[in-house]
């Protein structure tokens, strides 16, 4: 395939990604030795496509992990490679800081860099597919782009597959097909075909690519080719077979190797000559049910007085000759490999193995005896015996049978010699391991047993420890016999304690409860210390630390002391892992743990060839040759031994032996963990289950857990994140300086009711116990704590030290005086169940906080399932228990669209459409995404207990709420509350979801798992119980029963999401069942949104159906564009309106004489203004054509935001009310129903906490044009009885329990509210509005058949169902779009939507697609032209032009650059002398970025701040108030991240509180602005401070950075649009604050930055603001320009 790798290069001189690596070995042991400090010989493993841990090789390394960052740093390397890194950085250093200004010290040392940073330079050895040129590699479906795979068994992070075909046949689908090639017979690559991706499938698909080459000029990852896929990740059956091609699994054995089987099996005869014959006595195998391939024997008899042990271990050696088929075979296997519940895949032919290896019983066989003399009192004496034997077993046990046996109990299928044998056998194991492993020998592994898919052992403890220890006993004896006779070939098997630096620090952290892990009991971890319960005193007690131990477990572990059952007792105390803090550091102990290695013998030394592990000082593998190359290879050598011969090998093969097998023996592990981890998927796929889980740490983003119930599989540890347990504060982490341990407090806001009206009485603590006390409005602001100890209780130490030396004791006897657990002193506002009601259907409306705090050891439970994720199933949380009430659901957190919804698959970008249907099947599933998407991440659900639920299918059902019930508590459902559902609300047939609902249902487990968890003993430690968990759609609210509040009731049909699982039994009776039911209010602007599009085809909406299609627009009516083409409208006679240029005439003639236009306004154009005239000469057409008779209509200005339609609002009302009077257009401004309700508060209003939404409220200039205070207005038709109503509300919000509301004055009042404001609207020419409201009732109501012309302003932020609200709304006649989809877009909250088209303004497509309707300004008068110069060329193709304007002519200030193109003889703008100062700069400024974890009020999850541009702004604005005098309010700071905002605003409030400072004053708070560069669109002022806030070390900064690397460390800021937006918000001056390094991996600031640097603008944190002038004053002259002044600026 080599040779025809020239077809896909390309000619080019393409930048070399990589930098080549040093392959020769000798230079690059010379730099170690020379350099040792800087380079270091490691081993690599690759964490993502941009990060790698590099593990330092050698004993004295003086650091242990280097963190490489970057693809480019990582180089052209593989997973497992042995490299040479070079160091760059040095943990708690601080890199590339200006930590050299004094004022930023403080900043700097608050974060520093922990990790050692370093780069990869060398390559010494490629550890994987070193032997094969061209891998075949299993890769799932990349995040973004198709053509970017990622490899399962992560050999490199992504590999970039051949799809030259997609692009060139699917263009516009690029991302939807994937190409799949063949290989020829003369190794070339050849088409096959095309595979259209299934959307809905994506993260079942597995691909087989074959890895073609890595060219270093090439792609940044390896080439590859598709050969093929497979869907996986659904059942157990695909994921195995996965696995098995994933791992290699052999196959097929080569026909030599067939071929040589047959001729084994036909000899008859075993070569017996000079075998001990055994066949007589008593031998016989142990092992488990069903096995076939039995290795080793066992047997007992006495001699005299002593007992002679035989261990028998066949003898494959004799039979399978080295060198040849059968044996070359075996040596590339290497292992077994055992899939669970399947047939394995042998080392040995099946049949040879069965036939003439295995100990079957009554078959005779070839085997070495082990001989091993025993006294009676159990002690080895003498040295054992070796002989090669021919035996012949007896009998075949599994581990049940020598259990049952070991138990005293009798198995009848079983002799009776046999039986005393087992036992005698169980005395000489027992002190065997009593003196290997002391007190440990009492340890329990925990097994689940709702779980008996994974190995059970702990029911057969004794019988499984009979076997290991003759096994290991036998193994040792063979490795000091080898090892000495050959001590260059021999192989061992070693494992290497940790370093004493290790080990003590684990010492450290885990303090004297080391010393109670029972597993490690009798465990020398340094010299002077022995882990024992005995060794604990006083001294290594100083951490008083707690035991926590499960309740439940508790209670039976004391009945059995009291009982006297000793032996139950001790086996549930001794086993760790149900145990918390034990568990922990077991699991602290094990990831310390070296990996177990074949190693050959030569050259090594003592502690080279330990095992630390099994505590033996040499240790091999013997006793399993069957199954494993190296025991086969030690038996040679001890036939070697035997006959006197030398090694049958050479150290240079065993050493090559060691390679081949560590690698099968990993393969084999990782093979066998993922098949019992696939099943464990498998089974809680279809049987979701509750475990006991522990809190292990946490850190900034998440908070891990370990769980005991699958230790044997990888995912035996889980992690949390934060953002998917929508907590609504950011984590508070704090530390116990005593105990050492970190812990974490989360908080949440909820509102949670009961459909009884009742709340929990007994021993649970009820949250309204507390909050009874308070008054409602009071209870959100208070926290309370939810009880961290519901499943555990507390005891001292010293308590459980006594219980463990108890059961340590030779006495089995009940004990006395049994301690009791320690009483814990509960918090005062501690709680064990959460509710908002207060009995007696008393509620709480307002949600109610509370937290919990979590700290290692803390038992939670989880309810686990699994789904697929990347070709496979995967376990995940879906259900999180807060308290024995309340859980999160964290499927719909984590995954809205794929749980509540079905992905969408069509693409709307740039598409026409030719008819509603279709129009409407791309577009509902988008908007369906989004509104999923909105669901999930909003903190305002509502959840009800005990709630009826009824299927009358396995996918349709319903449930009634009292109609009393919802009013009291404010609960709406669909957006509706009982009194304002409409009678023809329940005729409307509705196409989309109105809401979403998360069921919940506790359940018995099925009886088969409930009964082995009654006869289990650790049945106190696992729940029999589980959730059926489901999401729905509301697909309908219907208003039933009486007509009185009293006797109705709300019916509610929903369907189930295709990802539910089927209901259980109860629900789908005709009686239903309860369940606990979490209502996901759907965002209001999707629902109007989906309910205006469904409207597109009735009559009267023919415009907004062409403009929806991109069809040909019908021409405007006669009348209007006979008036539109007169002159006298093109132009708004007055003063105080600047004259049309000429672009802006062209666009209010095209927009007054067409019933579509566009107009495209860059910014500083004039477009505001432009709009405001279409308003005016709007209003004269009309009021022309009403003077005619031909009725009145009105315009809708609409905008995507209050912000943008109240500046329009403004600017309308300065620039033509003032001016005009009465002939002003009459306007109103139409708020949504939440502003207002702030104005206006109601009881029981909505109580919905939607974040973002605090800062929204009326406009005080708008006060009096505002709709919900015109209708208020004296002399108003229902003004009177509106305020009366509110005067009664405003007592009641004083004191509700004395002056209660009833929900029929609240539905009066909502019918006064709509009839004033359907009345009042009839009265306006114009009405401004945002889009969503457009669609409100009242509007839709006040103005039905009125509304002729609709303006959307900013139309380029909306998305296009949002902008056709207003457009299908009005039915409106002649439309106007005003935006620039080169500033910002439409704000999406699902990536996959916007990927779709979301993103895509219904101004950008029809901008793109008419050729007419549209026009572009061309001059902006707003910004200087050194500021207007960048934007111009880098986002309108130098097309943007600067006119003459007063806005950003003043003389400069002293300190900005001077030009240095300047030329006064050019006559032209850039030679004017006001433009001899260049009025930007750039501040280079190299902070640390902080990070959210979770969206609150302070930001989005991962919105990002910076301490050190917070400085160097203030610095900066300081610097121009004193000594420059620029007035703050002309000065805007703006950044692109709402966590560095607020921590401005908090900066700003802090240094103005400040005396000591002489910069600022208290008044400068108000007076200072902080806004987000989106909210800033349409926003202009004299000064900008931009603080980009992205920062990385330069050791960290990628220098040819990919897409996905600059998505990680760049975010917004390569947002083309925002970047913009950003630019072009200064008249005066703009300065920047950022990371010049780090921007410069992006385009266009890179762009940027080089100009800056031409122009001399480019300045270090050190260099600015420079020291201020010695007490020299400027006076500032800053215009305020009248409306008069404004002809000639924009």
């Amino acid at each position: 395939m080599e040779e025809q790798l020239q077809q896909y290069e390309r000619p080019g001189n393409r930048e070399c990604r990589y930098t080549e690596l040093e392959t020769n070995e000798s230079n690059l042991k010379k730099l170690q030795k020379d350099f040792p400090d800087k380079y270091k010989r490691c081993h690599l493993n690759v964490k993502s496509s941009h990060k790698a841990v590099a593990t330092v090789l050698g004993k004295h390394a003086s650091c242990a992990e280097i963190q490489i960052d970057g693809r480019s740093r990582i180089g052209r390397t593989f997973m497992d490679d042995e490299v040479v890194v070079e160091l760059l950085a040095e943990p708690n250093k601080h890199q590339d800081r200006n930590d050299t200004v004094s004022s930023m010290t403080k900043a700097t040392q608050a974060s520093v860099d922990k990790y050692t940073h370093g780069e990869v330079i060398g390559l010494l050895k490629t550890n994987r597919f070193s032997d094969v040129q061209h891998p075949e590699l299993f890769c799932t479906l990349g995040e973004h782009e198709t053509y970017l795979m990622w490899p399962l068994c992560k050999t490199v992070p992504k590999i970039h597959v051949l799809h030259d075909g997609v692009k060139k046949n699917f263009p516009d689908e690029a991302n939807n097909y994937v190409e799949i090639f063949q290989v020829s017979d003369d190794g070339c690559l050849q088409h096959r075909k095309f595979l259209k991706l299934n959307k809905s499938m994506m993260h079942q698909y597995v691909f087989r690519v074959v890895y073609i080459t890595w060219r270093s000029n090439k792609s940044i990852y390896p080439l590859g080719a598709v050969l093929g896929f497979y869907f996986a990740g659904r059942d157990y059956a695909g994921g195995l077979e996965l696995l098995a091609m994933q791992h290699r699994l052999p196959t097929l054995y080569p026909p030599d190797a067939v071929a040589q089987t047959d001729q084994l099996l036909q000899e008859e005869n075993l070569p017996a000559d000079g075998k001990e014959d055994l066949r007589a006595k008593r031998i016989f195998t142990i092992d488990p049910k069903g096995s076939r391939d039995l290795d080793d024997a066992i047997s007992i008899w006495r001699e005299g007085v002593y007992f002679i042990v035989g261990v028998h271990i066949t003898d494959v050696a004799a039979i399978v000759p080295p060198g040849e088929g059968v044996d070359l075979e075996a040596r590339r296997r290497g292992v077994t490999f055992y899939p669970h519940l399947r047939k394995p895949h042998t080392m040995l032919p099946e049949d040879l193995g069965e036939k003439r290896c295995s100990l079957l019983p009554g078959q005779e066989r070839l085997a070495f005896s082990f001989f091993f003399t025993f006294n009676q009192k159990w002690t080895q004496i003498g040295d054992p015996e070796v002989q090669r034997s021919l035996i012949k077993s007896v009998k075949q046990l599994t581990y049940a049978d020598a259990q049952t046996i070991l138990d005293g109990k009798q198995c009848t299928h079983i002799s009776k010699e046999l039986h005393g044998d087992i036992h005698q056998l169980h005395r000489i194991t027992s002190r065997l391991k009593e003196n290997r492993q002391k007190h440990s020998k009492f340890f329990v592994p925990f097994e689940d047993p709702r779980l008996p898919d994974l190995e059970q052992i702990a029911d057969h403890v004794q019988a499984h420890s009979l076997i290991e220890e003759l096994m290991i006993l036998t193994n040792t004896f063979v490795a000091k016999k080898l090892r000495s006779r050959f001590p260059s070939e021999m192989l061992l098997r070693c494992h290497q304690a940790c370093s004493m630096e290790e080990l003590t620090e684990w010492m450290e952290k885990e303090g004297s409860l080391s010393h109670l892990v029972m597993q490690l009991q009798g465990r020398q971890v340094t010299p002077n210390t022995c882990l024992s319960v005995e060794n604990v005193n006083s001294r290594n007690q100083a951490r008083k630390q707690d035991i926590t131990v499960m309740t439940n477990v508790w209670k039976r572990l004391r009945r059995l002391l009291e009982d006297g059952e000793i032996s139950e007792a001790r086996r549930l105390a001794f086993m760790d892992s149900i145990h918390p803090l034990q568990h922990l550091a077991t699991s602290h102990w094990m990831e310390m743990m070296e990996r177990a290695e074949y190693k050959c013998s030569h050259g090594l030394n003592g502690p080279d060839h330990h095992h630390f592990g099994l505590n033996q000082d040499v240790y091999t593998h013997f006793t399993s040759p069957m199954r494993r190359y190296a025991d086969l290879h030690v038996q040679r050598l001890l036939h070697n031994d035997l006959d006197g011969q030398s090694a049958y090998c050479t150290t240079k093969e065993v050493t090559e032996f060691c390679r081949q097998l560590n690698s099968a023996k990993q393969r084999q592990t990782a093979f066998q963990k993922g098949c019992l981890a696939l099943k464990v998927a498998d089974d809680l796929q279809r049987q979701p289950l509750v475990f006991r889980t522990f809190v292990n740490a946490m850190d900034t983003e998440k908070m891990t857990v370990c769980i005991p119930s699958l230790i044997k599989i990888p995912d035996h540890k889980m992690e949390i994140p934060f953002s998917v347990l929508r907590i609504c504060s950011q984590p508070d982490f704090s530390t116990d300086t005593a105990l050492k341990q970190d812990s974490v407090c989360l908080v949440w806001s909820k509102r949670h009711f009961d459909n009884r009206g009742t709340c929990p009485s007994g021993d649970l603590i009820p949250m309204w116990k507390h909050i009874g006390r308070k008054s409602d409005s009071k209870v959100s602001s208070v926290d309370m704590t939810i009880n961290p100890d519901q499943l555990t209780v507390p005891m001292t130490q010293k308590d459980w030290i006594w219980i463990m030396k108890a059961l340590l004791s030779k006495e089995n006897k009940a004990l006395s005086n049994i301690p009791e657990h320690a009483k814990k002193n509960r918090a005062e506002m501690e709680v064990d169940y959460v509710s908002s009601e207060k009995g007696d259907n008393a509620v709480l409306l307002r949600p109610v906080r509370y937290k919990k705090v979590n700290k290692p050891g803390q038992v939670l439970q989880l309810q686990l399932s699994a789904e697929p994720h990347k070709g496979i199933l995967k376990l995940q949380v879906e259900l999180f228990q807060l308290v024995h009430n309340a859980s999160i659901c964290t499927k719909h957190t984590r995954n809205p669209v794929q749980t509540l919804t079905a992905p969408a698959t069509r693409t709307t970008r740039d598409q026409q459409f030719t008819s509603c249907s279709e129009y409407l099947q791309a577009w509902m599933p988008l908007l369906e995404m989004e509104a999923a998407a909105g669901t999930g991440d909003t903190d305002s659900s509502v959840t009800i207990d005990y709630v009826k639920v009824i299927m009358t299918t396995e996918k349709m059902g319903y449930f009634c709420l009292s109609a009393k019930f919802c009013t009291d508590r404010c609960i709406s459902i669909g957006g509706k509350s009982p009194d304002s559902i409409r009678a023809e609300d329940t005729k409307n047939k509705v196409l989309f979801p109105l809401d979403y609902l998360c069921l919940r249902s506790q359940q018995e487990c099925p009886a088969p798992l409930v009964s082995r968890i009654q006869q289990s003993l650790t049945r106190e430690a696992v729940d029999s119980h589980f959730t059926w968990l489901a999401h729905a759609s509301v697909l309908a609210v219907t208003l039933k029963g009486s007509k009185s509040e009293d006797g109705a009731h709300l019916k509610v049909n929903f369907i189930l999401s295709p990802s539910s699982p089927k209901p259980p039994d109860q629900l789908m009776d005709k009686d239903g069942a309860r369940v606990t039911m979490e209502i996901l209010t759907k965002s209001e602007v999707e629902r109007l949104a989906q309910e205006m599009l469904l409207r597109l085809k009735e009559d009267g909406c023919e415009l907004a159906r062409s403009i929806a299609y991109g069809s040909d627009i019908p021409e405007l009516d006669e009348d209007h564009y006979k008036l539109g083409r007169e002159s006298k409208y093109h132009e708004v006679p007055m003063q105080s309106l600047p004259r049309n240029n000429k672009r802006q005439r062209e666009a209010i003639q095209q927009a007054l004489s067409s019933s579509l236009s566009l107009i495209l306004g860059p910014p500083g154009t004039g477009k505001t203004y432009t709009g405001i005239k279409l308003i005016y000469l709007f209003t004269q057409i009309n009021r022309q054509l009403m003077a005619e008779g031909k009725g009145m209509k009105s315009i809708l200005f609409c905008g995507p935001s209050n912000k943008s339609v109240d500046h329009v609002a403004k600017s309308f009302l300065k620039l033509l009310r003032d001016r005009l009077g009465e002939d002003c257009p009459k306007m109103v401004r139409v708020y949504s129903s939440t502003i207002e309700t702030k104005d206006y508060p109601v009881p029981r209003g909505d109580l919905r906490s939607r974040r973002g939404m605090h800062d929204l409220s009326c406009d005080k200039k708008l006060k009096q044009f505002s709709l919900h205070h015109l209708i208020r207005k004296d002399g108003k038709m229902y003004a009177d009885d509106i305020t009366k109503l509110e005067r009664e509300f405003a007592k009641s919000l004083r004191s509700p329990d004395q002056f209660p509301v009833t929900s029929k004055q609240l539905k009066t009042y909502r019918t006064l509210l709509f009839k004033a404001s359907v009345e009042e609207l009839k009265h306006h020419e114009v009405i401004l509005t945002t889009c969503a409201v457009a669609g409100s009732q009242r509007l839709i109501e006040g103005t039905r058949g009125r509304v002729f012309q609709v303006i959307i302003d900013e139309c380029a932020m909306c998305s296009e169902p949002q902008a056709m609200i207003p457009l299908v709304a009005t039915q409106a006649k002649q439309v106007v779009l005003i935006g620039d989809h080169k500033q910002l877009r439409p704000v999406i909250t699902c990536q996959a939507a916007a990927d779709l088209g979301l993103d895509q303004s219904l101004f950008e497509r029809l901008f793109k697609r008419f050729h007419r309707n549209k026009v572009s300004l061309d001059t902006q008068y707003r910004m200087h032209p050194q500021i207007c110069a960048f934007p111009s060329y880098k986002f309108y193709g130098e097309n943007l032009k600067t006119g003459f304007s007063r806005l950003w002519q003043d003389k400069p200030l002293p300190f900005w650059p001077t030009n240095p193109d300047y030329n006064p003889g050019a006559g032209d703008l850039t030679g004017d002398p006001a433009n001899v100062a260049i009025p930007h700069i750039f501040v280079d400024v190299r902070g640390d970025e902080e990070t959210l974890t979770v969206t609150t009020d302070e930001g989005n999850e991962r919105s990002t701040s910076n301490a050190l541009e917070i400085e160097k702004v203030m610095e900066i604005l300081g610097f121009l108030k004193e000594p420059f005098c620029v007035h703050l309010p002309y000065v805007r700071i703006l950044t692109q991240y709402n966590a560095q905002r607020n921590k401005i605003l908090k900066d700003i409030a802090k240094k103005c509180d400040d005396r000591s400072q002489h910069v600022f004053t208290s008044n400068d708070k108000d007076l200072i602005d902080v806004s987000t560069v989106v909210s800033s669109q349409g926003g202009e002022w004299d000064y900008v401070i931009l603080s980009t806030v992205r920062s990385l070390p330069s050791y960290k900064i990628e220098p040819n950075p990919t897409l996905g690397w600059k998505r990680q460390n760049l975010g917004f800021i390569t947002d083309r649009n925002q970047v913009n937006v950003a630019l072009t918000r200064a008249k005066k001056g703009l300065f920047i604050v950022g990371n010049a390094d780090l921007l410069s991996c992006d385009p266009v600031w890179k762009d940027l930055l080089d100009m800056y640097w031409h122009k001399d603008c480019v300045f270090s944190a050190e260099e600015f603001p420079p020291p201020p002038p010695a007490r020299a004053h400027h006076p500032r002259r800053h215009n305020h320009l009248s409306a008069s002044e404004n002809r000639d600026e924009v």
